[in-house]
Parts: C-alpha cells; structure tokens; sequence
C-alpha cells in the first residue's frame, strides 16, 4: 500500500485536547551511524569565553532547561527597529514576562493548522520548482522563502504584501538572534508591524517572532535534511524518517546558552549531546523543560511539505554545499540543485 503524503498525515485542526501537542510528538528510533560524512564540510569552531562552562552530556543539559534557576541573557528595553522587537519578545525575558509573552506566541500558533502549513507549502514550492529554469538555489529561494510566505500569509498578510512581506522578514530573521544593529533590520521591522496592523504592542511583537524564529532554523532543517538525503538515498521515500533523522545527526540548532544562579555564563552543546547519547531520544534542537521551542509542530509540518515536493521530482544536489559560519547553528549558506 502506498504511504499517503506527509501534509495528510498532519493535524488538520487546532485542537490540542490531547496533552500539549507542542512538546509530546512521537519519534521513531534513529540509530546514529556516525556523522553521515558532512563533518569535512562544516567544522565549527566553538565560540565560548575563557569563564563560559560548556555542557556536553545530555541529562545536564535538560536538568539546566528544566531549573527556572538558570535564565536566558535579557536584553534591555527599546522603541524602534529590531531592538524593540528583541526586548518585547519572550525569547529575551524570564519569569513571569515570558511567560506572558510565550502565552501571546502559543495564541498566534494555535491559530495555524499543521496540515495546511505543509499543504501550502508544497504548493508553493512546486511553484518555484516550476519556473525553475533547470537550475535552483535552495536555501534562497526554497528554504526561507517558501516558509516564511507561508507563515505570513497564514498571519493575515495580503497576496500584495507577500513578496515585501518575505524579504522583510529573512532580514529580520538574520538578525534576530545576534542583535547586530543594522538600519536596513530595523526599517524591515517597521514595514512587518505596519503590515500586520497591530501596532506597536507584544501581540506584534509576538507574530513578528514567530516569522523571526521560523526564518533560519526551519531553512536550516530543510537545507540539512536535503543534503542528508543526498548522501543516503535510502531515507528519500520517508520525509518524517528524513526529518527524525536530520534533527539526530544535523539539527540545525548546535547550542544554547544560559546563565547560572551565581551568574556563570553556560554553553549547553546540544551537538555533542546528541553525539554522545544514546539513540532514539527526543531531538534537542527543539529544547526540553521549561522553555521547548511552541513552534515544533509548525516548523515540521512546513519542512515537510517543502521536502516532499522537492524529492516528489529527480533533483540533483550539486557539488560544493557551502555552510554558515555560525558555532550556533548548522545552516547551509547555498545549495545548488538540478531540476529536470
């Protein structure tokens, strides 16, 4: 009997009656076969201070996530531009404000629906590979476009908005996480909040994220698991067997970072953790304890429609995947691929 679709084995609905959705997806037992040969193409070089302790084992690294005691770096509070945006989301606070906060971005996802994010985003993927012209770069024009079109259009913007919308929103999301200044960011953020119609308040601020969040860590998953599947073959016919293996072997996040009640600063290598534990376990690109990643089941739903249409067609990856130099991430810079 043939597997039906990815998109069609989604949640078709919002409801999350049954236990939170958010932190309880099921993975199928991945046994690691060492590092699938894409160590010579991505060597990282671990950016800590000479004080920072860094974290290797998997059960300190979820005891840490799960201790309200060790906190993320806050960021100081301001009225315009991408430093509004960082200072008036959840990622950036603790306690109660995140809280607060993390509840506004759980309402904006609770409004989606798994099956029509990756429904969509076939859809407009085979779009691009359409008027692909024999040739494509994924990670440009596949990997963040497609996700965040789907996203923004899912978050109310207009046909006529999309395409400033989603160039907005990849400068924001290369932004986002480092906070660099930059007064290109800053303008997009202000054309994203003049486009949602919001105004300038945490219920923005919270939809902004979840285009900010979405950006580089989902084009990340879908650029990883493409070349995964290019050296094993083998998992092609499986896009949730593609997916689980990916978020195994080459999870897009590789550390997270936390400071200690006496105010040591902690790198939690989650590649290494990974690396070093025992197989079958939940990814922890996606976080564990008191802060998991909302967006889990979103981010799966659209790499998984963007996946599925480009391995439905005979794509070749070219040779000569270039990588970012991020310690945080592993995220493909430029993909080139064949489209017959």
């Amino acid at each position: 009997m043939t597997r039906p679709p990815v998109c069609a084995r989604l949640p078709a609905t919002t409801d999350r009656a049954i236990g939170d959705s958010r932190t309880q997806l099921s993975w199928p037992a991945i046994h690691l076969s060492g590092r699938v040969g894409l160590d010579r193409r991505r060597q990282r070089r671990l950016k800590v201070q000479r004080m920072d302790r860094v974290l290797i084992t998997r059960g300190e690294i979820e005891r840490v996530l799960a201790d309200p005691s060790f906190q993320v770096v806050s960021v100081p509070s301001a009225g315009s531009g991408l430093a509004w945006l960082r200072s008036t989301v959840c990622r950036f606070t603790n306690g109660e404000v995140h809280a607060r906060r993390r509840a506004l971005v759980e309402a904006e996802l609770d409004r989606l629906v798994p099956a029509a994010l990756c429904a969509d985003a076939r859809r407009r993927t085979d779009l691009v590979l359409d008027g692909a012209g024999g040739h494509l770069e994924v990670m440009g024009q596949v990997a963040r476009a497609v996700p965040l079109a789907v996203l923004c259009s899912a978050l109310g913007m207009t046909a006529d908005q999309l395409d400033g919308a989603v160039a907005d929103a990849t400068l924001v999301g290369r932004g986002y996480l480092t906070g660099e200044q930059d007064a290109q960011v800053d303008a997009a953020v202000e054309r994203l909040v003049e486009r949602l119609g919001r105004g300038r308040s945490e219920d923005s601020a919270a939809a902004l994220a979840v285009l900010a969040q979405a950006c580089e860590a989902t084009a990340a998953l879908i650029g990883n698991a493409l070349v995964l599947c290019a050296e094993r073959p083998e998992l092609r016919g499986d896009v949730e067997g593609l997916l689980a293996q990916t978020l195994s072997s080459a999870a897009p996040l590789r550390l997270m970072r936390r400071v200690s009640p006496d105010g040591q600063a902690l790198v939690l290598d989650l590649e290494a953790a990974s690396r070093n534990g025992a197989p079958g376990g939940r990814p922890l690109t996606f976080g564990s304890g008191l802060r998991p990643c909302p967006g889990e089941r979103e981010a799966l739903a659209l790499a998984g429609g963007v996946i599925e249409a480009l391995l439905s067609r005979p794509v070749g990856v070219e040779e000569g995947v270039t990588y970012v130099d991020s310690p945080a991430f592993l995220l493909p810079d430029r993909i080139l691929v064949t489209v017959p």
